[in-house]
């Protein structure tokens, strides 16, 4: 197993061209007008870099959508440090937000999620140097108030290894007193050179405190997670068993029942899978649950869990990122986007198209029926990788049908 790239996501090396760490910038908008039913808007919002890339976008209204990312700063000791990066649709433009100040260290948000305009919550890590895949790392938790963005303590493990990995990569906010952020962390373990838990933090209104999850096999970690209510939240990830090539991932999922996080047992698709990283959820019921999958080689699936057990489910688009609405509302993207309507899968088209190499790797949740999904443009990738889509970010809003 191989921790190196921090669930997916690759930490680039190559020298960039040197810009200012950080600005506020305003991207020209496509002129806005009323919403016509099933349309969709593309967006450029405004890049810092020669590579940044938006992983997670959170609609609260029309005129106030949130995407988190990273961009990659030329102008630093070393050349393939990165920043977070964060971005505010108003309604007519996409700014960037000056962040929370993490320090000289590379800094990276991968969720972002919301209850209203002044309670925003976006998760990641941070470095205290600048060079690349190194630590100490520590957990890195910000909060918008509808003013500025500040950094909240984020508790640690006691075991955690000291120079290893530790981060959030995603959250779910479902009250000003009721978040939860998922990630992993890396552990001593005798005879290997590290061992990676589960992590999940939770927030009560005061504060972010660590709450006990399950782990399997040799290694385990958390990639998505999705709230129905406060006693139902979903939590998906992998595990890892051996190393090399005697090594087998599996899928691992996690549910909350208000008291405890338990493994969900039965969620697999068999044996006949080596490799099925889980990435992305999105639950609607105990037995109504969409999760995105990566089954290695570049092969980006769709599968679907009905309270007995996992399936594959057929789509036209490879799958990175989930949101959903309703039973009859879900939203997928990754190679393109497609929604479903409680019997069938469909791709929506997009005009003029993306050029072929784009990545969408988030997905918001409908909350008035509109979508807004992200992602970035670059090199061309065969299994959609961050690291292939760090060109110049991406925005698209469809309105509702």
């Amino acid at each position: 197993m191989d921790y190196g790239g921090f669930l997916g996501v690759q930490w680039l090396s190559r020298a960039r061209s040197e810009k200012p760490a950080q600005r506020v910038t305003v991207t020209p908008a496509p002129e806005v007008s009323p919403c016509q039913p099933g349309s969709v808007t593309q967006f450029f919002p405004p890049g810092p870099h020669d590579a940044d890339i938006l992983t997670a976008i959170t609609a609260i209204s029309g005129d106030d959508v949130w995407a988190v990312g990273e961009q990659i700063n030329g102008a630093r000791v070393d050349p393939g440090g990165q920043l977070a990066l964060i971005e505010h649709w108003d309604g007519r433009s996409w700014t960037i937000v000056e962040r929370a100040d993490t320090g000289d260290g590379n800094s990276l948000l991968l969720g972002v999620s919301g209850t209203s305009a002044n309670d925003i919550w976006a998760v990641g890590r941070i470095e205290a140097t600048n060079s690349v895949a190194t630590g100490p790392e520590a957990p890195l938790i910000e909060h918008w108030d509808g003013l500025s963005w500040t950094i909240v303590p984020s508790p640690q493990p006691t075991d955690h290894e000291p120079d290893g990995a530790i981060g959030l990569t995603a959250v779910a906010a479902l009250a000003p007193d009721d978040a939860w952020a998922v990630g992993s962390y890396s552990i001593f373990a005798e005879g290997v050179a590290s061992a990676n838990r589960t992590l999940i933090e939770h927030w009560d209104g005061g504060s972010w405190t660590l709450v006990a999850s399950p782990n399997v096999d040799d290694q385990s970690w958390l990639t998505g997670i999705s709230a129905v209510f406060s006693s139902d939240v979903w939590a998906v990830g992998y595990s890892g068993v051996g190393f090399g090539e005697l090594s087998k991932v599996r899928p691992l999922v996690l549910h909350w029942d208000g008291r405890s996080w338990s493994i969900v047992h039965g969620a697999t698709l068999g044996d006949e899978e080596r490799f099925l990283y889980l990435t992305s959820v999105a639950a609607l019921s105990a037995d109504d649950v969409w999760i995105a999958a990566n089954k290695g080689d570049g092969i980006l699936a769709l599968l679907h869990w009905d309270g007995s057990g996992l399936a594959t489910v057929d789509i036209s688009i490879q799958v990175r990122a989930l949101a959903a609405r309703s039973a009859h509302d879900v939203w997928a993207v990754g190679s393109g986007m497609a929604h479903w309507d409680g019997t069938t899968w469909k791709e929506i088209a997009i005009e003029p198209p993306l050029p072929e190499e784009s990545v969408f790797t988030a997905v918001g949740e409908p909350r008035s029926g509109d979508v807004w999904a992200a992602g970035g443009l670059g090199g061309p990738s065969g299994n959609l990788g961050y690291s292939n889509a760090r060109e110049d970010p991406f925005a698209i809003h469809r309105c509702a049908d």
